[in-house]
């Protein structure tokens, strides 16, 4: 038979006419059925010799220029939209990157559209070359619309194993003549081989599926369908996912996600049936391997596995098209609440059996409120009856001679304080009561506790924050490791409790090998002279705090400057200014005392209390006998102070 030439085929009229949503590969099958000359030739002449019968993309660039004027294929990008799987595979990759890639695509000439993509040693891309995948209920439908069956581009995603209308598996290929062979080079349209009793392969084990394995796949079937349509997909889909998922309660202890907890759910959610069809866990290590890395730092930036997405945008939405709509009641949600700061969340486990409700209840309307006389019928501490009255929320009202001891504007005080946030140590020394007396009065009024919460997580929050914003504002191009250098606490609240504020004020530094200039040498004798000064800085600062001292050694001060893991021993001979700077600034032992002892009676005399031993050792923070040992530099400070003496104490 007479080979055809490429004009030749450039003047043919019989060049099949795609209908909606066919792949091209389903449309060349039809050429090739339909053609003189047999598939190698007349692929050849298209510009595809090497083409084979299972690719469900092909290039399609070398020949769109060879097709007849008229045909409804001229734009390269329209073709890659209408009738290839590229649509899905780019729905969850950034706006930029998409574009990037449609680009390469359109203008690639002979190049394997899955080299390109990143695609071509994907596992779940090498289970397609069982053959091109298809519907035998749709195929009965073409054939009686349109007069052919075809392949639909979105049957021949890896992931979509049923169809989403007629809800049964698809089948590919035959087992008797090999149909869909590669192998066997076999180019045949749709259901059509030469066997009189075709054995197509399916997709599904033999035996079926259960119902509800059956339903999550056809679930994954249609949200692949949707992104393949998605006439405007979102810009960008992985930050979306991820803040749905963690809104819906899949945060971990940290800024990120819980990985256990989306193991879990996409087990409740879609059975380990369909999770092993789909390629998404073959094991329990898989499933907790991708799941930790799939919504990864790259924000979109390369072509993840569409299938996995999918599946975890069924932990959280009901549909793919709403993913970045408000929360829609069909979500996933997982039973955990995102993590919150430990000791101001939840009261900690008892080692003991709880007094229920009903019998504190009614045993403190017997003891008419009185909590000591309650405690004595219950046989417990106060302290253990006002712990279980806390966890009950049964509220204890204050006895009439506290209150005529407090006196109102005292206890006004005190509410308003414990409303503030104020540390509760700080009130009970500053208004001179006691730590009962404290509790008490949170009895009587409940919602002082949550409030006192609630306000020392806000004032902490601020404080944390405020103290990185001033660095930030006045070293712009410090990174993530500079900041926790210089602030040790702060980064790591915020980092474990309000990560999302931190990664948007404080960015990540370039990896040495994404820099595109040459690191300067660094001048030591500045570096030297610029880390002593740093350091009389900061010891001077922390001489002149309010704080309680604490002593000051070269491991503080290193680490205060930000300069303690970059000391290394060979950086120790370049720096002689600092390390004579650090040698004459710790404290001796003598000093380290003298200043404590300094700050603990200015404190102590602020209070107009007379010098008594255990109010002393409480303030100072020491043990009786280190107050013991010294008395008499106590006692000569008091003198020069001012400071009266208890004639009870042991400095009278």
């Amino acid at each position: 038979m007479k080979k055809l030439s490429p004009v030749a085929h450039r003047r043919l009229d019989f060049f099949p006419t795609p209908v909606p949503d066919e792949s091209v590969t389903s449309v060349l099958s039809r050429y090739v059925a339909r053609s003189p000359g047999g598939a190698r030739n007349v692929l050849r002449s298209l510009g595809l010799p090497n083409l084979r019968p299972d690719n469900p993309m092909p290039p399609i660039a070398p020949f769109l220029s060879l097709l007849p004027l008229g045909h409804p294929w001229v734009s390269v990008r329209d073709v890659l939209a209408t009738h290839t799987i590229v649509p899905s595979l780019l729905f969850f990759t950034a706006t930029d990157a998409r574009e990037k890639v449609l680009s390469k695509l359109a203008v690639a000439a002979r190049n394997d559209p899955f080299l390109m993509l990143g695609l071509a040693l994907r596992k779940d891309f090498s289970a397609m070359r069982m053959g091109l995948k298809y519907c035998p209920d749709c195929v009965r439908d073409s054939l009686a619309k349109n007069g052919f069956g075809c392949y639909l581009r979105h049957h021949q995603l890896p992931y979509v194993l049923v169809c989403e209308i007629h809800e049964r598996p698809l089948v590919a290929g035959c087992k008797v003549c090999g149909h869909g062979d590669p192998q066997k080079g076999a180019w045949h349209m749709a259901s059509r081989c030469d066997c009189q009793q075709p054995t197509p392969y399916l997709t599904v084990p033999e035996g079926g599926v259960p119902d509800d394995c059956l339903q999550s796949l056809v679930w994954i079937a249609k949200q692949s369908g949707t992104t393949m349509r998605a006439s405007t997909p979102p810009a960008n889909p992985v930050i979306a996912l991820r803040e749905r998922l963690r809104a819906t309660g899949f945060g971990g202890a940290r800024s990120g996600l819980s990985v256990k907890l989306l193991s879990d759910g996409l087990r409740s959610r879609f059975g380990t049936t369909a999770l092993k069809l789909l390629g998404a866990a073959d094991s329990d290590e898989e499933l907790l391997r991708w799941t930790s890395r799939i919504l990864g730092i790259n924000n979109g930036s390369t072509i993840k596995d569409v299938g996995r997405l999918l599946c975890l945008t069924g932990l959280c939405c009901s549909s793919v098209s709403n993913l970045e709509t408000e929360l829609d009641s069909g979500s996933h949600s997982a039973l955990v609440k995102q993590a919150e700061p430990k000791g101001y969340s939840a009261p900690p486990l008892l080692r003991r059996e709880s007094t229920s409700a009903e019998v504190v209840r009614r045993t403190l309307e017997e003891s008419r409120h009185r909590i000591s006389r309650a405690a004595a019928r219950l046989g417990v501490s106060p302290a253990t009856l006002a712990t279980d009255a806390v966890r009950h929320g049964i509220r204890v009202p204050l006895q009439a001679s506290l209150c005529a001891k407090l006196g109102a504007s005292k206890l006004d005080q005190i509410r308003q304080r414990l409303r503030a946030g104020v540390p509760k140590k700080t009130i009970e020394m500053d208004l001179n009561i006691s730590d009962w007396t404290r509790r008490l009065i949170e009895l009587d009024d409940l919602s002082l506790i949550d409030q006192h919460r609630q306000s020392t997580v806000d004032s902490l929050r601020k404080r944390h924050r405020s103290a990185i914003e001033a660095f930030m504002a006045v070293n712009r191009d410090a990174g993530r490791w500079d900041v926790a250098q210089q602030f040790a606490g702060p980064y790591d609240w915020l980092y474990t409790f309000d990560g999302v504020w931190l990664s948007e004020t404080v960015q990540r530094k370039p990896l040495p090998s994404q820099r595109s200039t040459r690191a300067i040498r660094g001048d030591w004798p500045a570096i030297d002279q610029n880390l002593s000064i740093r350091a009389e800085d900061f010891v001077a600062g922390c001489r002149a705090s309010d704080v309680r001292p604490q002593r000051i050694t070269k491991y503080r001060i290193l680490k205060g400057i930000g300069f303690l893991q970059m000391l290394t021993a060979d950086k120790v001979a370049r720096l002689p200014q600092l390390v004579e700077t650090l040698d004459r600034l710790v404290d001796s032992d003598d000093s380290y005392i003298e200043r404590r002892l300094q700050w603990a009676m200015a404190g102590y005399r602020r209070t107009g209390h007379e010098l008594s031993m255990n109010r002393f050792r409480r303030l100072i923070a020491w043990g009786a006998p280190t107050v013991s040992a010294h008395r008499d530099r106590i006692m000569k400070l008091a003198v020069e102070l001012g400071v009266p003496v208890d004639v009870r104490s042991l400095f009278a």
